[in-house]
């Protein structure tokens, strides 16, 4: 049901970089963590405190919640490995109902971005699902990279929320794409 694999060649100066998107495998979890702590405090540490990013990250990406959600048969949980083996990025998508899926999560280490990486992520995880007709996620409103990202990439806004993160308060937007 799901694509295993996709190569990609990402042209970047002065050197080509090879990507790898597949599925997570439970080995890529203690990397796949690191990955999320590194890009959670990249995207959010500037709005959020650090001591709410460290209970975030330790719970919502516990190794435990990580494996969970990769041996889920309705997801799509998948990596972006550099050719040295390295994770550089990593989407998690799934179907809500019968023509529509949520992104979970996109994140690209930051030293990654802007290469084309998360665009390749999310074109895979939109593969995986092929009667899927639309795609949604949230996005925090101070997040600027990713609702740049996602306005660039046809995402377009639904409406917005308030939600309560562990005392603070996030001002998200919810956003969609007819695929």
């Amino acid at each position: 049901m799901f694509a295993n694999r996709v190569e990609v060649w990402f042209g970047i100066i002065p050197t080509m970089m090879k990507i790898t998107v597949q599925r997570v495998a439970l080995d890529d979890i203690p990397q796949v963590k690191k990955l999320l702590s590194d890009t959670w405090s990249d995207t959010y540490g500037s709005f959020l405190s650090k001591s709410t990013i460290e209970k975030v990250t330790a719970v919502w990406h516990s190794p435990e919640n990580l494996k969970a959600q990769a041996q889920n048969p309705d997801s799509y949980f998948a990596t972006a490995k550099d050719e040295t083996g390295q994770i550089v990025g990593l989407v998690t998508v799934r179907k809500i109902s019968a023509d529509t899926l949520f992104m979970d999560r996109l994140y690209v280490h930051p030293r990654h971005q802007r290469q084309g990486i998360g665009k390749q992520l999310v074109e895979t995880a939109i593969k995986a699902f092929p009667a899927g007709r639309k795609l949604q996620l949230e996005v925090e409103e101070e997040n600027q990279k990713g609702v740049g990202f996602y306005q660039k990439h046809g995402f377009r806004e639904l409406h917005r929320k308030e939600e309560h993160i562990e005392g603070e308060i996030l001002h998200s937007i919810v956003m969609v794409k007819v695929l």
